[in-house]
């Protein structure tokens, strides 16, 4: 199905009551029941919050789905008149619908490391490439190659004309042991896998 936000195409996961819609372009999830409410009306309730305050809130007492809006009581001339929320059956409604709530929020949870990430990476290469024109640098790879007489020490095959971080612990002020002479072939393969395992937001924050 499209998605009603961004006409994106829709991701379902089935479940046994419900089907799950979710929108990676703009993060939206539809949840449809297969079993629906034939009576559904949400009407107007009075909640009465965790410190006692009521407030104005629609509930369908058919299946007991609480919407999570609060009204201004503006919008209902009676609102001490009003049947108080049934939270017993809001409790079961949204208890029901906890698989396909754990789904999505796992999906949140997933692209949004993803989205930190992402950005961390893109900040640390910016002032990565900014570090690799100082002469402070320049001077340490110079060194570093010298002491590893231009071998590239991951294949030892092959003329090093790189250095790489084994870690970025001491970024901006590595010593010497944590760098390594490597050619350019063995150098993109193990920067690679680095930064699949590195969180580049611990190290630019250094």
């Amino acid at each position: 199905m499209e998605c009603p936000r961004c006409n994106a195409l829709c991701k379902e996961f089935p479940k046994e009551e419900i089907t799950i819609s979710y929108c990676d372009s703009c993060w939206n999830y539809i949840t449809s029941d297969r079993k629906p409410c034939h009576n559904h009306n949400m009407v107007y309730v009075q909640y009465r919050n965790s410190i006692g305050k009521h407030h104005l809130k629609k509930q369908c007492f058919a299946c007991g789905e609480l919407e999570s809006n609060f009204y201004s009581k503006s919008k209902v001339d009676n609102f001490n008149s009003l049947p108080e929320a049934d939270m017993d059956a809001a409790h079961a409604f949204q208890f029901s619908h906890y698989e396909s709530l754990s789904e999505i929020y796992k999906r949140y949870d997933e692209k949004r490391k993803k989205f930190q990430k992402e950005q961390s990476l893109d900040k640390f290469l910016e002032e990565h490439t900014e570090y690799l024109l100082t002469d402070e640098w320049k001077k340490r790879r110079e060194l570093v190659l010298k002491r590893d007489n231009f071998v590239c020490q991951s294949c030892l095959e092959k003329k090093a004309t790189q250095v790489h971080h084994k870690s970025y612990r001491y970024w901006k002020n590595e010593p010497l042991f944590e760098l390594v002479s490597v050619c350019h072939s063995c150098h993109e393969a193990i920067t690679e896998m680095n930064r699949e395992a590195i969180d580049f937001s611990r190290v630019i924050r250094k």
